[in-house]
């Protein structure tokens, strides 16, 4: 009986009216000038990431998502994600690297971090939960919940980050979405197995129900951030060998503007540096002068060492960083590490105690030319 209430039309998306979705309808981010940005309230601003196991269609949705809101032409959407943009990303089908984008939906300004689902990169994903206002738990509906399904949405609960579930996959013959949204019902990851979404990034089927399920669930309330003294959250950032580092920042309060003088709180107290360049990811560079606080861009201001924008370092302006606190730091990307083991060639090398005589040791080495 549940099962056959359950069942509803390919492409029909759940609880919003072809009417309601009409509020929401295209327009590319590249088309909000900067006046149109400055007047959006930040109760108008989403930061969502999309969360699942790996090869579950995380990438492949996003991709739908930025080709039906003109972030990507339907040309560039064809072949590998618009947002794996590391060599191995595209050589592997994987996504390693957390990127953003900002797309214009309707009246909001939707951020969308796109996150690796492979184990091997779980810190990218406890990165990107903790700048987000929620997270899209996708499952695959021809697979069902998997190991990562589960260790993605208790990241996901650890951060305090709510969750809008989706079934993927809806297209596949084998695919039972009606099965995977009593599953998520039952783990109690949705609230009733009619909110979960069923999608299809591959036939567009359920798309455009998507971000209005966002918005709906994620959305924020009224506050008086664009008041507040600025500070920023470094999410990311790389090298560019012409314009030094680029710096992913969220605007948490207040605003950025180019030309502004601003400093690290986790620097050395000193160290000033001049915004020269500021704008929204699409995930493409839109420079619009200037962020807001919702707002999640790039920033350049002459850095020439990605550990000057230390990932969950604060920015904030320079003559007020030392009457501010620190927005509350994501979680530390891992350590990296080589493990190696390395057995003596000669018991002699060992002290008498038990223990290894290091001198010993190295001179071992250096004679078998080890070092």
């Amino acid at each position: 009986m549940m099962r056959a209430s359950l069942r509803r039309a390919a492409g029909a998306p759940h609880g919003f009216s072809r009417a309601a979705l009409q509020q929401y309808r295209l327009s590319s981010i590249t088309s909000l000038d900067e006046t149109a940005l400055a007047r959006l309230p930040v109760e108008r601003t989403v930061t969502f990431s999309i969360v699942a196991h790996v090869d579950h269609g995380k990438s492949s949705l996003a991709q739908r998502l930025l080709e039906m809101y003109g972030n990507i032409s339907a040309t560039d959407a064809v072949g590998q994600s618009a947002l794996d943009t590391l060599d191995v990303e595209r050589e592997r089908g994987i996504t390693v690297k957390a990127v953003t984008a900002s797309m214009l939906v309707g009246e909001y300004l939707v951020n969308l971090v796109d996150t690796p689902g492979h184990a091997d990169f779980a810190h990218e994903v406890r990165r990107s939960l903790g700048a987000c206002d929620g997270a899209l738990l996708l499952v695959d509906a021809s697979q069902g919940i998997e190991a990562q399904t589960l260790k993605v949405a208790a990241a996901a609960r650890a951060a305090g980050v709510p969750l809008v579930c989706a079934a993927s996959k809806i297209d596949l013959p084998t695919a039972d979405a009606v099965e995977v949204a009593l599953e998520l019902a039952a783990l109690e990851f949705a609230d009733d197995p009619e909110d979960v979404l069923y999608v299809s990034a591959k036939s567009g089927d359920g798309v455009d129900g998507v971000m209005p399920a966002i918005i709906d669930a994620f959305k924020q309330p009224a506050d008086d951030r664009r008041a507040r003294p600025t500070r920023c959250r470094v999410l990311d950032g790389r090298y560019d060998v012409t314009r030094g580092v680029v710096a992913v920042v969220q605007v948490v309060d207040g605003a950025l503007q180019e030309g502004d003088r601003i400093a690290f709180l986790g620097g050395d107290g000193k160290t000033e540096h001049t915004v020269q360049e500021l704008g929204l990811l699409t995930p493409s560079h839109h420079r619009t002068g200037f962020l807001n606080a919702g707002c999640v861009g790039y920033l350049v201001a002459g850095l020439r060492d990605v550990r000057q924008a230390r990932v969950g370092d604060t920015l904030c302006l320079a003559s007020e960083r030392d009457r501010l606190e620190p927005v509350d730091p994501l979680p530390p990307a891992t350590q990296p590490g080589l493990f190696a083991s390395v057995f003596p060639p000669d018991g002699g090398i060992v002290s008498e105690s038990g223990g290894r005589s290091h001198a010993a040791y190295a001179d071992e080495l250096h004679a078998h030319r080890y070092v």
